[in-house]
């Protein structure tokens, strides 16, 4: 699979750390200080399945911060609705364990919406 640049957000920066043990494509991250950033993915109108990718590269992870449950907490609104409520990767997967959420979306405005919150 071919991987785009991140590219249709609003707001947050990234952040790359080569040290965890990941393939490279979970090495850098997108994340806010403000607590919350989006996407606004633009696509023809139809049914999809938004594949969402995440990874702990830090809290944990191969010369990270301390490890443990809680440190990153955050919560997915997907075309305005709630998938994801208090999401704590550490206690679903472990630190430097990529893992793949999906869920079925109907577009009608012509792009994905996408809001992360901490």
């Amino acid at each position: 699979v071919d991987y785009q640049a991140d590219q249709y957000f609003v707001g947050g920066g990234t952040f790359t750390w080569s040290p965890a043990q990941v393939p490279t494509l979970y090495q850098s991250e997108r994340s806010s200080g403000q607590r919350n950033f989006s996407y606004n993915i633009p696509v023809p109108n139809g049914d999809y399945t938004v594949e969402l990718h995440f990874a702990e590269i830090w809290w944990g992870a191969t010369r990270g911060g301390a490890a443990g449950v809680g440190q990153r907490i955050f919560d997915v609104t997907l075309e305005g609705t709630l998938v994801m409520d208090n999401y704590d990767i550490t206690a679903d997967v472990g630190p430097e364990t990529p893992t793949v959420k999906s869920f079925p979306v109907t577009v009608t405005d012509g792009q994905v919406n996408l809001y992360l919150s901490a």
